[in-house]
């Protein structure tokens, strides 16, 4: 437990912040493709499902919008489902058993651990573009679901990172805190990091990945281990 911070609200990413997104990927795809009856060929099929992501992602397929999570994923398994040769499988059913298996994720190392000794004294918050299910369950089915006080998704908001008005919709909830209070931290440059520079907020670029990064404003600090955000806040 932490006596003394610079900040009484922190806003957390989710996916490569709190959870390894890719671990539970991996596992939800696997599990799903057993279940149809699918080989799975670890590398090989992954990377099949990640250029269907993208495809849909980049491509007007029709006009998916960032918010129509059902028929990004539904188009998402079809092409999937197609280039693996199994256009008979509803890609909505398939969609359904990938879900309930990214109800449960793995904690990135330390995550635990610093939320923890932060907690009470900070409130933790989590901050996440798309769809409250299946994450709000990962959550929940966590060890970590004591400590976070709210979760807040674009879904709920009604708005995505990087619009600065994610961060002030969710500080708006406290009354008594204002945005120099308040801390953001995520992965992502764009979304998470733009987001809050945008809003005019204290941010944190969580480089997980450990990537090359670009040169970015000298407010944002930069960390590779998630026990390093105790030695921010101080």
């Amino acid at each position: 437990m932490l006596s003394k911070n610079k900040y009484r609200l922190i806003i957390f990413d989710l996916d490569d912040t709190i959870f390894d997104y890719k671990c539970t990927e991996v596992y939800s795809l696997k599990m799903a493709c057993k279940d149809f009856h699918i080989p799975y060929r670890y590398n090989e099929t992954y990377n099949l499902y990640k250029q269907a992501n993208n495809l849909v992602k980049t491509k007007d397929l029709t006009l998916i919008s960032d918010t129509d999570y059902e028929l990004f994923r539904t188009t998402r398994a079809k092409l999937f489902l197609n280039e693996l040769g199994y256009s008979t499988i509803d890609p909505l059913h398939f969609t359904m058993a990938q879900l309930k298996y990214s109800e449960k994720g793995k904690l990135i190392k330390c995550v635990y651990k610093t939320l923890k000794q932060i907690h009470p004294n900070i409130r933790i918050v989590i901050g996440t573009n798309g769809s409250n299910y299946p994450r709000k369950n990962k959550v929940a089915n966590s060890r970590i679901k004591y400590l976070i006080d709210a979760f807040y998704s674009s879904e709920d908001l009604g708005v995505q990172k990087p619009d600065p008005r994610f961060f002030k919709l969710i500080i708006s909830h406290y009354k008594s805190i204002s945005k120099e209070d308040v801390l953001v931290i995520g992965d992502n440059i764009n979304t998470d990091i733009r987001g809050a520079l945008k809003a005019n907020i204290n941010c944190c670029l969580f480089n997980y990945k450990k990537l090359v990064l670009p040169k970015l404003p000298l407010k944002v600090q930069v960390i590779e281990s998630f026990c390093e955000i105790i030695n921010i806040i101080k």
